[in-house]
Order: structure tokens, then C-alpha cells, then sequence
């Protein structure tokens, strides 16, 4: 019985290398397919258009309600801490580990 468990040990212990093995070589692969489709490129593109519109958003909305100057300020200091921490977390840097660690 011993001898059962103890095989079973040893072949259990020697798998785990090759499993380590595989997952560095699935995420090599995603950073190459991260490459290969310009992804970073696209996270830029994708966060610099959706901070344009919410901005011309913003705008508008800002001109809508016709707030006294003050009021305005007050706004456009809130908008601007808003896109400032949208940019931080938008950012391909803090995505891409996150993102490849879903698909691993």
C-alpha cells in the first residue's frame, strides 16, 4: 500500500514542472498575440475616443443646465478629476496583466 501511495506521489511531483512549463509557454503566447494585434495600440485608441465623447458629453450637459460661473468651475474641477482617474485606470500597463491572467 506504501508503495502505491509513494508511486502515485512521484508521479504527481513529476507533472508539476511540465505544468509550470505550459503555462509560461500559454503566456508567452498571449503576449505574443497581444502583439501581433496591436492591442495596446487599440486600448489607446479606444480609451482616447470614449474620454473625447464623455468630454463633448460633459460639455454639453454643462451648457444645458446654464449654472452660474462658480457653479461651472466647481463642475469642470469635478470632470477633470473624473477623466484623470478614468486615464489611470485605462491605462494597457494595469490592463494587460489582468487581462491575460483571463484568458490564462
Amino acid at each position: 500500500m506504501n508503495q502505491v501511495l509513494f508511486a502515485v506521489a512521484v508521479a504527481l511531483l513529476s507533472f508539476a514542472p511540465i505544468a509550470r512549463a505550459d503555462d509560461a509557454s500559454k503566456h508567452a503566447k498571449v503576449k505574443e498575440l497581444f502583439q501581433l494585434t496591436y492591442m495596446e495600440n487599440r486600448v489607446q485608441q479606444t480609451k482616447a475616443a470614449a474620454m473625447a465623447q464623455a468630454q463633448a458629453f460633459a460639455t454639453q450637459q454643462l451648457a444645458s443646465f446654464d449654472l452660474p460661473e462658480d457653479q461651472k468651475k466647481d463642475a469642470t474641477i469635478y470632470y477633470d478629476k473624473l477623466y484623470a482617474l478614468v486615464a489611470t485606470k485605462y491605462d494597457w500597463n494595469k490592463l494587460e496583466p489582468r487581462i491575460r491572467a483571463d484568458i490564462c
